[in-house]
């Protein structure tokens, strides 16, 4: 994690591979959460996803980042590029639950001005801690920190960890990568055993979040420090731990939990990281288009389900088939959504920051 010096060479590379992975990953987010939603026990575990996408943020960031950081890249230019990129989708989401939390939270004990509270520290992309019990379609989420859209919990630890990275990389030279991942990892397994191994999301968990974000998150980095080192892979290698990570999200063993984590999904982003799609151009323009699908999928699935469920639930369908139209629902929203996106980002890059239009990640 620490020889940063150099990646520029690197900056043009796209990973195909890691795109295809990223969607697939978000896909089993919005299942395990709409399953969770219609009290349907599908892919338990698939929690795991976020993990993985703060492994997968650690790669990517030094990838676009860390020799740009170490050539003078200031923090406000860092600080502007990440909210470009992140912020105009999150603001999506945060208005779709806005709107639908305006009608579910009638005859509950959430207030007109606990929403506009919410809502004003939301914007701030800001926990709002809490102990109501937040009306999210079919089901109740007590002390949630993003009312407005739940998964938005991880958008916040992502950029809190985003500028400890830049932090980190202009005093590379006073702090060891290794010590930073050791500690997070002792860390990380104390604050499992106080606040859960899935933590951050709610107000009496959240600070099991933070060594939980900055493991993952480093070891994102070192596997990028050592990525091409690993000789070049063969898609099906990559497919195959992919399948199996997925296939685990099933399991309820703590131990198979562990393992997931912290040994098949490092090693699933090390191996598609060394994956390279060069003979069939099918292929490598579906998993690019998986991959851009991801964050808008992520991000505005929460609260679409509202919209979905009241639809759905009066129709009578059985649960499973609900979980599966509200899924296709939202993947089809992400379609249009991952075409304007980054248009809208251009744009917004170029007006306020016009020398550095073309450098948003």
């Amino acid at each position: 994690m620490k020889n940063t010096s150099g990646l520029a060479m690197a900056n043009a590379k796209r990973y195909v591979a890691l795109d295809g992975l990223r969607g697939l990953l978000a896909i089993t987010v919005v299942i395990h959460h709409y399953a969770q939603l219609y009290h349907v026990n599908w892919m338990g575990k698939a929690w795991i996803s976020v993990d993985a996408f703060f492994i997968l943020s650690g790669f990517v960031i030094t990838h676009s980042y860390a020799a740009k950081i170490q050539s003078g890249m200031r923090f406000s230019e860092f600080a502007k590029s990440r909210l470009l990129r992140l912020y105009p989708m999150y603001l999506v989401g945060l208005a779709l639950g806005l709107t639908g939390l305006l009608f579910a939270i009638q005859d509950t004990n959430v207030s007109l001005l606990d929403l506009f509270f919410s809502t004003l520290v939301g914007l701030l992309i800001l926990p709002y801690f809490n102990h109501l019990a937040w009306p999210i379609a079919g089901a109740v989420h007590t002390g949630t920190i993003f009312p407005m859209n739940d998964p938005a919990w991880s958008l916040f630890f992502e950029l809190f960890v985003n500028f400890l990275f830049f932090a980190w990389i202009v005093q590379v030279k006073r702090w060891s990568g290794k010590l930073i991942l050791g500690t997070a990892f002792v860390l990380y397994l104390w604050a499992a055993q106080i606040f859960g191994i899935h933590s951050g999301w709610g107000t009496d968990n959240f600070m099991g979040g933070i060594p939980r974000v900055i493991l993952y998150f480093s070891l994102g980095c070192f596997i990028y420090s050592i990525h091409l080192k690993v000789s070049k892979q063969a898609l099906y290698r990559a497919a195959f731990l992919a399948v199996l990570l997925i296939a685990g999200f099933s399991l309820k063993n703590t131990a198979a939990t562990y393992f997931l984590l912290l040994v098949v999904s490092p090693l699933a982003i090390l191996v598609a990281s060394r994956t390279e799609i060069t003979d069939s151009p099918f292929i490598a323009a579906t998993l690019t288009r998986l991959g851009s699908m991801s964050y808008p999928l992520y991000i505005t699935h929460f609260p679409l389900a509202i919209f979905s469920y009241w639809v759905l639930n009066a129709t009578g369908i059985s649960t499973g088939m609900s979980v599966f139209i509200s899924t296709l629902f939202a993947l089809a929203v992400s379609i249009p959504l991952s075409v304007i996106e980054p248009r809208l980002r251009g744009r917004l890059t170029a007006l306020f920051n016009p020398a550095k239009a073309r450098s948003v990640a």
